[in-house]
Order: structure tokens, then sequence, then C-alpha cells
């Protein structure tokens, strides 16, 4: 079992993983000028990792679906919005440089920031009661409307 130390030590270098190479050369990065040195690859997994409430002897929370996100199909890097392809959504991404919208997957993030399909979505927000009305060609795969 890893000591107290050992899982903050392994948030802290999740948290400073989330931006990869593919990114760094965005006029964004290049405004706030962040070099490639700080950066290694990004591994996308849970942020705070399951060891974390065992050592503190806390039952983690169910997931709860939170907001829409989509997930970039070759770097894994995640971005979020009220709604899919939202003007939050879109801004993130321009602000990125130029890329395809074709290179992301749709989806969902809980509360802890962990990534769901609309497949995986749907279960977790209906297990949690989530979904407040239909809406047509839903079957299974969470669309916002389904949550408010």
């Amino acid at each position: 079992m890893k000591t107290r130390e050992q899982v903050l030590k392994e948030i802290d270098e999740r948290i400073a993983l989330w931006f990869k190479d593919l990114w760094l050369e965005t006029p964004l990065i290049q405004y706030l000028g962040w070099t490639k040195h700080q950066f290694n690859l990004f591994d996308q997994k849970e942020i705070i990792p399951n060891e974390y409430w065992e050592l503190n002897e806390i039952k983690k929370p169910d997931p709860w679906i939170v907001c829409a996100a989509n997930k970039h199909k070759k770097s894994h890097l995640i971005i979020c919005g009220a709604r899919h392809w939202d003007s939050l959504m879109r801004g993130q991404v321009e602000a990125m440089g130029k890329y395809d919208y074709n290179d992301w997957d749709t989806g969902f993030v809980d509360q802890f920031g962990e990534y769901y399909d609309r497949e995986e979505a749907w279960v977790v927000a209906e297990r949690n009661n989530q979904i407040v009305r239909r809406v047509g060609g839903d079957n299974g795969y969470l669309y916002s409307e389904n949550l408010y």
C-alpha cells in the first residue's frame, strides 16, 4: 500500500502531466510562455487515485455526471463545457490552434474529472436518476439535454 506522501506526489505528477507536447506549440501555450521542459506525456487517469480514499479512510463517492466533455482521439486531452461544442469548448480548441473537430470523441466527465463516453455516461446518469427528460435517439447514449 502506498503512503500518503506517495499518493500526494502521484496526484501532483498527474496534474503536471495534463499537457502534452502536441499542445505546446499552440498560440495559447506560446502566449503563456510555457516550455516543453515543463511537461511530460499526458496519461489520462483519474486525478485523485483510489489510494487517496483508502489512506484517508473515506468512502469514495459514487460518480456523478457534471458536464459535457470532448476527448482528443490522439492526445487524450479533455475539454469541458455545458454542452458539446458550445462556445466554451470551441474557444478552448481555437485557443490551441487549428484542429479538426472530427478528431474529438464526445462524452462527459464526473466530479473527479474521469471521462465517460456517451454509453458509459448514460449508465452513471441513469443509476443516479440524473436523466430528467428523454430526447430523440438517446436510447442508451447520454446527451446534455437529458440532464436538464
